[in-house]
């Protein structure tokens, strides 16, 4: 049985089919949920991170061999997600975990969509104190545009500024670029998309968490790739 409760149940639940209907809904919000995703995926033992990927391999770290280990991260989901990783990674590690920061659109917004309440949980964690949550409070995303990790994620190559993306992103999508185009244009008009975000932290080992919406789920589309080598180049940008 799941956790997630209706505030309007008892008016929306009319028949048996209806009860149904919002248990399937409420198992489906519950499995989304960043935290029950990361326990899915993400595990702690004996020393070893152990992280399950969608095509079934599972990569092992050995915590013992990393001096620091930080979390970095952007989008709708972002806050969760880390506090998740946090609450995993903070015991094991003690003060070798040095918090992160991550940037959402809502902070602190709670999870799951409006009208459900997800289930009570404990008080913030140690670990998960050590956290900055962030809002994306710039120009981007634009109203045509929808608030993932690549609109939040907004570091402008030298020497664009953030209104000069928030035109290029308004100009690609009244045109009707593809979502491959897009990409493509906008990884080069960035300091931290397309790669360029690990290139920054190297020569650390970079663990790329993603959660989906792209079909195919291609690293280098999902939020434009910030930690994940490149495929276009600046020829495909300019054409």
């Amino acid at each position: 049985m799941s956790d997630i409760t209706f505030r309007d149940r008892d008016r929306i639940e009319r028949t048996a089919a209806h009860g149904v209907a919002l248990d399937c809904l409420a198992a489906g919000i519950e499995a989304a949920l960043p935290a029950n995703v990361v326990a899915d995926a993400v595990s702690v033992a004996d020393g070893t991170l152990r992280i399950a990927a969608v095509d079934g391999e599972t990569a092992a770290y050995d915590l013992d061999a990393y001096r620091t280990v930080r979390i970095v991260g952007a989008g709708k989901a972002a806050d969760g997600v880390a506090a998740a990783l946090a609450d995993r990674l903070g015991d094991p590690l003690g003060d070798r975990f040095a918090g992160g920061t991550v940037i959402t659109d809502e902070p602190d917004d709670g999870d799951g969509p409006a009208g459900a309440d997800p289930p009570e949980s404990s008080e913030q964690s140690g670990a998960d104190s050590r956290l900055d949550v962030l809002p994306g409070d710039h120009p981007l995303p634009t109203e045509r545009g929808v608030e993932h990790a690549s609109a939040l994620l907004a570091a402008p190559a030298d020497p664009l500024g953030v209104d000069d993306l928030r035109e290029l992103t308004d100009a690609l999508l009244a045109c009707g670029a593809s979502i491959d185009e897009i990409n493509a244009v906008r990884k080069h008009c960035s300091a931290v998309k397309g790669g360029l975000l690990a290139r920054t932290a190297a020569p650390a080992t970079v663990v790329t968490l993603a959660v989906s919406d792209v079909v195919g789920d291609d690293p280098a589309v999902i939020g434009s790739g910030p930690t994940v080598p490149d495929p276009s180049t600046y020829d495909d940008a300019l054409e």
